[in-house]
């Protein structure tokens, strides 16, 4: 389970930025035999768009985590009240309210796109705090300590450098694959592999086109 919670949360960015890779739009033979091998239940129009918001999801997620800014989270990413969030995603939420405050930053209600900003709030207290004990060390003539890393620590994990959040999104088609995409009247279920987990997505289809409501990873093997 905790390698698990690692994917949903911290292991999800790590997907999201490190193993952002997505069919390349350059080379349209890969995509027609990525295609060819796809279970598509349902328009295959409607099959298209949803593979390439998946796509842009990451290059949006990246420079997100890059940048701290959420402000196109919500052209990829939505909270549905009929799409739950899952395994240890609503306590995660729950801890970085305790920490930001419920009423502000998009924190407000209980789904994926409060989920997403939550997750970039976190890195991004890391990633401030890191700096902050870096500065104070340097002033004072010393090393950070194991005690300046604790006391700045996020929810998730290990603070890290700005330098690192840089997004990287390589051009590696290969390692992204669809396996099925079933739509059913405004709601769609995607299965997908990464290169990093065999992921699940929940997608709603809204008037602005398609977002995503929820993800949960169902084989991690990065």
């Amino acid at each position: 389970m905790k390698r698990f919670v690692q994917v949903t949360v911290f292991g999800l960015m790590i997907v999201f930025v490190l193993f952002s890779i997505g069919v390349s739009a350059s080379s349209s033979h890969q995509n027609d035999a990525i295609r060819s091998k796809v279970e598509v239940i349902g328009d295959n129009a409607q099959a298209v768009a949803i593979e390439a918001l998946i796509k842009h999801s990451y290059d949006v997620n990246a420079v997100g985590f890059a940048t701290f800014d959420t402000s196109q989270y919500p052209s990829v990413y939505i909270n549905d009240s009929k799409v739950s969030l899952v395994d240890d995603q609503p306590s995660f939420l729950n801890q970085v309210r305790n920490v930001r405050g419920s009423s502000s930053d998009g924190l407000e209600d209980n789904g994926y796109l409060s989920f997403k900003i939550a997750q970039t709030l976190d890195a991004q207290r890391g990633v401030e705090g890191l700096e902050k004990v870096e500065a104070q060390a340097k002033a004072a003539g010393r090393s950070v300590t194991s005690a300046d890393l604790k006391s700045i620590k996020g929810i998730v994990g290990v603070p890290r450098h700005r330098s690192s959040m840089a997004p990287s999104i390589p051009d590696q088609p290969n390692f992204f694959s669809y396996k099925s995409i079933k739509i059913n009247g405004s709601y769609a279920e995607v299965e997908y592999d990464d290169g990093a987990a065999l992921a699940k997505a929940t997608l709603v289809r809204t008037q602005d086109g398609w977002r995503i409501a929820g993800i949960q990873a169902i084989n991690i093997h990065f």
